[in-house]
């Protein structure tokens, strides 16, 4: 009779400690998804304070922050400045043309377009026009 009772008794305490170890690794998942949406958390918040320091407004307030009059993407850049990708990632690379990064695409301020513009392009009249086609050795 002793050994029916131990084997009974042995049972219970292994379906409690089974049930133990399930309420761990349970409350283990539960502590990893945690520690994973305030790594996630953290980082979007600090997207959004970069974002807030470049000088796009937050959500808070009524300005649209990706307006068109105040940003462009890529293919806009493109389009304006009639250059390829390849050709804004050169600026970006060498930093002449500033950017912001939002979910791993590229906007540039209107305010930045219009200093690279200013800095890097060259007014062209008909004299600097001659003078280069002198070095060339073509006649006008």
């Amino acid at each position: 009779m002793m050994d029916r009772e131990y084997t009974a008794i042995k049972a219970q305490l292994d379906r409690l400690e089974l049930g133990r170890q399930k309420d761990r690794l349970l409350m283990q998942a539960l502590i990893d998804q945690n520690e994973m949406l305030r790594e996630q958390l953290d980082k979007m918040t600090q997207m959004l304070v970069s974002l807030q320091g470049a000088g796009v407004p937050d959500a808070t307030t009524k300005e649209d922050p990706l307006r068109q009059d105040q940003w462009l993407d890529n293919q806009d850049l493109c389009d304006l400045l009639k250059v390829t990708p390849r050709s804004l990632q050169r600026y970006r690379s060498e930093g002449l043309l500033p950017y912001k990064l939002l979910h791993n695409k590229s906007f540039y301020s209107k305010e930045d377009v219009l200093k690279f513009l200013d800095t890097n392009t060259v007014k062209v009249d008909k004299a600097n026009v001659m003078l280069y086609f002198a070095k060339l050795g073509i006649s006008a």
